[in-house]
């Protein structure tokens, strides 16, 4: 005999629904999200355990979700996960949902884990958790990069509106540029500066040099002190989030 358990997860509890082989609806109940509930729901799947096999579904709807998977798994369960889109399909296809609830959502998740065969595909396995932490992760960092970019080119638009014309767009972005600005921050600065101390600049063209050099005694871009510490600062955000992007490429790809 094998029982078909369907969770429905939130913040401060859960909502539980059970069937058997035939899709007969054996309980429901809840628990909270601590400690005493995590057991609670351990002690009644004992009680239906003896001599059946245990199937647990819940949702993939977020970090409310991990802890509990992790007991159940620590506990021998088998638990499988579902995208809540696949949940909310199967729900309208059986007109389960005429009105939201989470004892109907809970049963919804239980009748889609009876139907599924195989249900292979859906094992909440523990280093796929952990992948999508890191992935997760490292697509909040790149987004976090890319407004500090965005931040980094309205201040140049600024301080030196002729440079983009000079590199292009993403050659702003070249970290030759950077190690420029951080050693000549303004464009007074770079146009006082000897041309040849450019071209010692890493990844620095010689041409290239010419023509910044050029376009900085020309600029008709704004001095400010406060736009300057607010480029080497964000140029520094910039770079170390570069370096968090790597380490946690790294962390994928191990």
């Amino acid at each position: 005999m094998t029982i078909g358990v369907g969770i429905d997860v939130s913040k401060k509890k859960h909502d539980v629904a059970l069937l058997d082989d035939n899709g007969e609806d054996l309980t429901k109940f809840k628990f909270r999200n601590n400690y005493d509930g995590f057991y609670r729901l351990h002690s009644k799947l004992c009680q239906v355990s003896f001599d059946t096999d245990i199937q647990i579904a819940l949702e993939d709807t977020g970090h409310y979700a991990y802890n509990l998977l992790w007991f159940l798994r620590a506990n021998g369960y088998k638990v499988f996960s579902y995208n809540p889109l696949l949940i909310k399909e199967f729900a309208k296809s059986t007109s389960l949902r005429k009105t939201k609830t989470d004892k109907k959502d809970a049963l919804a998740i239980a009748q889609k884990l009876r139907t599924d065969t195989p249900v292979d595909n859906f094992v909440a396995e523990d280093h796929i958790q952990e992948l999508k932490f890191n992935t997760r992760h490292r697509e909040r960092l790149v987004k976090q990069r890319s407004y500090e970019k965005v931040q980094y080119t309205k201040i140049l638009d600024i301080i030196s509106p002729e440079l983009a014309d000079i590199v292009g767009k993403t050659g702003t972005h070249a970290q030759c540029i950077y190690e420029l600005f951080k050693k000549y921050p303004t464009t007074g600065k770079n146009s006082r500066a000897r041309e040849s101390s450019l071209v010692k600049i890493p990844y620095m063209s010689a041409e290239k040099a010419h023509e910044i050099h050029t376009a900085a005694k020309q600029s008709i871009g704004r001095v400010s002190e406060a736009l300057t510490f607010e480029l080497l600062q964000v140029i520094e955000a910039i770079e170390f989030r570069t370096n968090q992007i790597k380490k946690a490429d790294n962390r994928i790809q191990k």
